[in-house]
């Protein structure tokens, strides 16, 4: 028979020798590499036969990006060569190309020149220089300089022949704002409430813009925070709407160096890419979910669809790399994706 005294020294006994067995367990699991990968504390939706890839044109260069679309085909530009423009249909069987030739004007640095079309009209804008050149992608030795305008602008979007939108920054407020340029005047119509400063205003409001003709509204994604703008071609905002992840506050560290705003660290990066088109506004995501396996979310692109009429997020698909190149640009016509990665040029019909 046990004396409760025995009994209670087995007790203990036991229990340090799970305690023995345990511990090397927990120790490994709080230093393996699961544990301390953090958690985004989102999740996505992932429906099947969203996507289906149904044709690649090969042999683009690596520095090729889209700046646009038609009805019938697809417009791209090129960093190292901005004044060459190919145009290619919407079969990606058809390509030719159009150069621009604008006399007097030389020594300009590619990584300063933005490159706008709203089919058949284009801009060019130096952002160095404060130019503006507009011109007809059917007629492009006839190109009309506007060089009147005062501005320091970081991005553009045209509107017609007659208008553009740029991202400029206010040195009044220091901040980034918006501002609709009339070239025929020209005239300013700028917007300084759209874009909400919450560091620098520079760094912290920094994004990309697109347009979709079809309903002439504009979306502008904030790169740092989970958050887009859509707005009307007067850029009067129609809804603010946040995508799917956590960050409303841009991580951004910035410090002053020769009188100048320069970034301290390396940003977290929330939302790479937008475009849009028709009901649906597409975002390729930086971020992983939740209930994403990583592995898989490092093989592909991440690409969110929110609605266009109120920025509600629908659903999420994968964009599997090519020749194992993710995503640099991409552009939406209907149910038509069409995106470049590394040397080639895709288009995938999706299931919008």
């Amino acid at each position: 028979m046990i004396r409760p005294l025995q009994k209670s020294s087995i007790l203990i006994n036991l229990f340090a020798g799970m305690l023995v067995g345990i511990f090397p367990i927990i120790v490994l699991y709080l230093h393996s590499e699961n544990f301390h990968k953090s958690k985004n504390a989102f999740y996505r939706v992932f429906p099947s036969h969203v996507i289906l890839r149904t044709a690649i044109l090969e042999g683009r260069s690596n520095n090729d990006y889209i700046i646009g679309k038609s009805a019938s085909n697809i417009y791209i530009s090129n960093n190292h060569n901005p004044f060459e423009l190919s145009i290619v249909n919407m079969n990606l069987h058809d390509t030719h190309s159009v150069h621009f030739s604008i006399s007097d004007y030389q020594n300009y640095d590619p990584s300063q020149i933005m490159v706008s079309i709203d089919s058949p009209n284009f801009f060019i804008v130096d952002k160095i220089r404060s130019i503006v050149f507009q011109g007809d992608i059917n007629n492009s030795g006839n190109i009309k300089t506007i060089d009147t305008l005062k501005f320091s602008s970081s991005a553009t979007s045209a509107i017609s022949a007659k208008s553009i939108i740029l991202r400029t920054y206010l040195d009044k407020i220091q901040s980034n704002i918006l501002t609709k340029v009339n070239l025929s005047v020209p005239t300013f119509k700028n917007s300084a409430n759209v874009l909400e400063k919450q560091v620098d205003g520079f760094f912290c409001t920094d994004g990309s813009m697109q347009i979709d003709y079809q309903s002439n509204r504009l979306v502008y994604m904030y790169f740092y925070r989970n958050q887009f703008i859509c707005l009307d071609t007067n850029l009067q905002v129609i809804y603010r709407s946040k995508t799917l992840d956590t960050n409303s506050q841009s991580k951004i560290e910035v410090r002053i160096v020769h009188e100048q705003n320069i970034l301290a660290s390396p940003p977290v990066l929330v939302n790479k890419f937008i475009c849009l088109s028709g009901k649906s506004i597409l975002i390729c995501s930086a971020l992983c979910a939740d209930n994403e396996d990583r592995k898989a979310f490092k093989n592909n692109s991440v690409i969110d669809v929110y609605d266009s009429k109120d920025g509600r997020y629908r659903f999420s698909f994968y964009l599997p790399k090519i020749h194992n190149n993710k995503i640099s640009s991409f552009a939406l016509q209907g149910k038509q994706l069409f995106t470049i990665q590394g040397n080639s040029l895709v288009r995938y019909d999706l299931d919008l």
